[in-house]
């Protein structure tokens, strides 16, 4: 009997259907489908064995799907652990892992959350030591969410320009770091034991060919992280800055649309990323997949 796996999926329109199409040319004991939601709630088991999620991380409803799905034995890829990394974490794994990372502060809500008082921020220190934050990142510095992923960057050339900045964040969690903006970038997808590295614009989110002197350091910091936690299908985002390799942030679900990897790096991820599903799915002693395509 094939073991179930499903994917949860926005409107992407290549990889969806390429991986459910090469999981299930093999013919290997493993069954992909696209889900269909029709409720949540408790349930006695699951009918998946496995869960790919590319689009939880916008939709709460599939978020809470997962969780639920968790308490059932059911794991889902990117490892839902990831969704609770911000920046600051990240900065803390990649120390972890000896790999550089952009100096991060984590700064308090501009605004205290709704229900919240002054009162009941006693622990806080007051006033916050701001110049020492700009003293560490040099200047210029950014202000951005706390939050992984694209988002809005604030350049700022002062710490008056930084009070500004900060006063429009309302509640929302806020970090300084340094300018990245003329750092070469790169992003190394994780598909099972494949790193496909690219070239990134962070401002029009598209790829190019990596600098060739570039890939050896960015599969080294890789393999550093791959240490400590499960990155699959996630992107580790890297920017060459002041003569070292820096991880600056994470894609919970990067673009991965034939026509923006191209068709050999699309073809590499599908593969490899429906290996990595039917080992992670089957017993050990019963998962040799017959291929349909070449490495």
């Amino acid at each position: 009997m094939s073991q179930l796996l499903g994917i949860l999926h926005g409107r992407e329109e290549t990889f969806p259907p390429a991986l459910l199409h090469e999981l299930n040319a093999r013919q290997a004991g493993v069954h992909g489908e696209s889900i269909t939601v029709s409720s949540v709630e408790a349930l006695e088991r699951s009918p998946y064995r496995l869960l790919v999620d590319r689009i939880s991380q916008r939709v709460p409803y599939f978020h809470s799907l997962l969780h639920q799905q968790k308490w059932l034995g059911v794991e889902s890829l990117p490892s839902l652990s990831l969704h609770s990394l911000d920046r600051v974490g990240l900065a803390q794994l990649a120390l972890q892992a000896r790999v550089h990372a952009p100096p991060t502060v984590l700064l308090p809500h501009h605004s205290h959350p709704a229900g919240v008082e002054g009162d009941d921020l006693g622990n806080l220190a007051y006033p916050m030591p701001w110049e020492n934050y700009l003293r560490q990142m040099g200047l210029p510095a950014t202000l951005r969410s706390a939050r992984l992923g694209h988002g809005p960057v604030y350049r700022v050339a002062s710490l008056g320009e930084l009070w500004t900045a900060y006063g429009k964040s309302g509640d929302g969690l806020m970090v300084v770091q340094p300018d990245l903006s003329d750092a070469e970038h790169v992003l190394a997808i994780v598909a099972g034991t494949h790193l496909e590295v690219v070239g990134y614009d962070p401002v029009s989110l598209r790829y190019r060919p990596a600098p060739e002197e570039l890939l050896q350091p960015t599969l080294q910091a890789c393999q550093r992280l791959l240490q400590l936690a499960d990155f699959n299908l996630t992107g580790l985002e890297f920017a060459w800055h002041r003569s070292k390799l820096w991880l600056s942030d994470l894609h919970l679900t990067p673009d991965l649309e034939w026509w923006t990897l191209g068709e050999e790096a699309f073809g590499r991820i599908v593969t490899n990323f429906a290996d990595e599903l039917i080992r992670r799915t089957l017993p050990k002693k019963t998962s040799k997949a017959k291929k349909t395509r070449n490495q």
